[in-house]
């Protein structure tokens, strides 16, 4: 296997990319557990109640910063590649000003008006105690747009490193550690708010700090910036749109919970979306790792490897995908009460959302393959559908069946999308991610149920809830891969291993 990656042509600039892909991984599995550690401490600080304000406010937030940043996170990245590429420092340095300027104008724009009509936001959710939370949230608009611009700004320099390190790994951190600060110091929900405002300030600061390394022209003098901006903004405008379609795709049911529901079910709702989103985190750092790799076989025309590739990612995503959801499935109660007693009400939820989740890792890095193979166009169109349809879905289920209903049209809605994504990828390109050696991982998780589920309730049900829980998980764990090690890894297999090790070194 090493040997036919060895054939691949500009094997420096794929290590280059593959390298700032892995240490993307890192970010990425991170991040994901740092959101799922701080969620813990916050739901056990906050409660039920105030942490669905907390969830709707920061909402708030993360839609101003979308509107804000106008695209500029795509738009910047592409221009200052080319222009850095072509020694072009000066309209390298005007692209850059905007990419710092324009979120800043327009998120304190934003942020005013966000500021006060908090009122208005928070009685459309009927949440009259939403507004100061969301004042307090709506400082951080222009931070937070300001942000994601410069850090992907910096990817720029042919390196993931500083946006990665910024964005995923320094302002969770922060976050978290301000959080602890703050409830020491007897704060609370407000507390809880100003934490993350002050947390995406001083991620800002650390952005800034080492854009003036990499790129010292911008603080030069004896450089006149020159300015692209109709040209900049008809790229990154059509950008924004796309990551709105895609911001309210993944929010949807919780934005319709706020307003149909009591901030208790957001609260609940929110946990255990967080904590199925576990389930796709492997996918997205192989993902993450394989994806250049996607793409240059692609435009090589080397077809019979790139459906190598995709089925390898896809098993894996799935056989580790597999093993969290055995444990979510086998545990929902006791991973619930890790938060609180009054979240073991959304143990159904966890249920149906883990089970969504499977489906998208089943399906593997389909919409990678997409966008990856000039098919964006048809990837958006899928958003756009799958986005009306869970408006339309959660109309009808949430008042009727509560967060049970938002679970149920949000699994459907990932059902069909991955599904179309995969007839998709079939249908242009002629591959797909799936082999025979699924059904080794597929065969050992029905062998660890079966042997798991029925032990855990005969033996462990007196146990403390964190014991049960721990125990259960080593089992499972232990008998998921010595299961697979007795049926043997293959080559695709360690080559996976190797790439992971070498990859996510920093």
């Amino acid at each position: 296997m090493d040997e036919n990656f060895g054939e691949i042509e500009n094997k420096d600039e794929l290590s280059l990319i593959t390298k700032g892909a892995g240490i993307f991984s890192f970010g990425y599995i991170f991040e994901l557990l740092a959101v799922f550690i701080t969620t813990v401490f916050l739901t056990r600080i906050l409660g039920v109640g105030d942490f669905g304000l907390y969830t709707l406010g920061r909402i708030v937030l993360q839609i101003g910063a979308t509107v804000a940043i106008l695209g500029l996170n795509g738009g910047a990245l592409k221009y200052m590649s080319a222009y850095l590429a072509l020694d072009d420092k000066k309209k390298a340095k005007g692209v850059m000003i905007q990419a710092i300027i324009f979120p800043l104008i327009f998120g304190s724009i934003i942020s005013a008006g966000i500021f006060f009509f908090s009122s208005f936001i928070a009685n459309f959710f009927g949440k009259p105690e939403l507004s100061s939370v969301i004042k307090v949230f709506s400082f951080g608009i222009p931070l937070f747009a300001l942000m994601q611009s410069a850090g992907v700004a910096t990817r720029s320099f042919k390196t993931a490193k500083y946006s990665v390190l910024s964005e995923k790994v320094l302002k969770p951190f922060l976050n978290f550690l301000l959080i602890m600060i703050f409830y020491f110091l007897g704060y609370r929900l407000l507390g809880m708010a100003l934490a993350l405002v002050i947390s995406i300030f001083i991620t800002v600061f650390y952005l800034i700090f080492w854009i003036r390394k990499i790129f010292p022209e911008l603080f030069s003098r004896n450089i006149i910036p020159e300015f692209e901006t109709k040209k900049l903004l008809s790229t990154s405008f059509p950008l924004m749109l796309i990551w709105m379609i895609g911001f309210f795709l993944s929010w949807t049911d919780t934005i319709m919970i706020g307003y149909f529901l009591s901030s208790d079910m957001v609260g609940i709702y929110q946990v255990a979306v967080k904590v199925s989103f576990l389930i796709i985190m492997f996918l997205g750092a192989l993902s993450a790792i394989f994806v250049p790799v996607i793409s240059s076989l692609y435009h090589k025309g080397e077809m019979k490897k790139l459906s190598s590739i995709f089925k390898t990612v896809t098993k894996w995503g799935l056989f580790l995908g597999l093993l969290l959801f055995l444990i979510f499935i086998i545990s929902s109660k006791e991973i619930m009460m890790i938060f609180g007693n009054n979240f073991v009400l959304g143990t159904s939820s966890l249920l149906v959302l883990c089970f969504g989740q499977l489906i998208h890792v089943g399906m593997g890095a389909s919409a990678s393959m997409l966008m990856m193979t000039g098919k964006e166009k048809i990837e958006f169109l899928n958003d756009i559908f799958v986005l009306i349809l869970d408006i339309l879905l959660n109309l009808i289920l949430i008042p009727k069946f509560g967060i049970l209903g938002a679970a149920i049209a949000t699994t459907i809605c990932l059902a069909i999308l991955n599904i179309a994504r995969i007839a998709e990828v079939y249908l242009f390109l002629r591959i797909h991610p799936f082999n025979i050696n699924f059904l080794k991982g597929i065969f050992t998780a029905f062998f660890v149920f079966a042997t798991v589920f029925p032990l855990k309730y005969y033996f462990f049900s007196d146990f403390n809830y964190l014991f049960n829980l721990f125990l259960t998980s080593f089992i499972v764990l232990i008998l998921f891969f010595l299961f697979l090690f007795i049926l043997k890894f293959e080559e695709e297999d360690r080559f996976i291993f190797k790439k992971i090790k070498e990859r996510l070194k920093l």
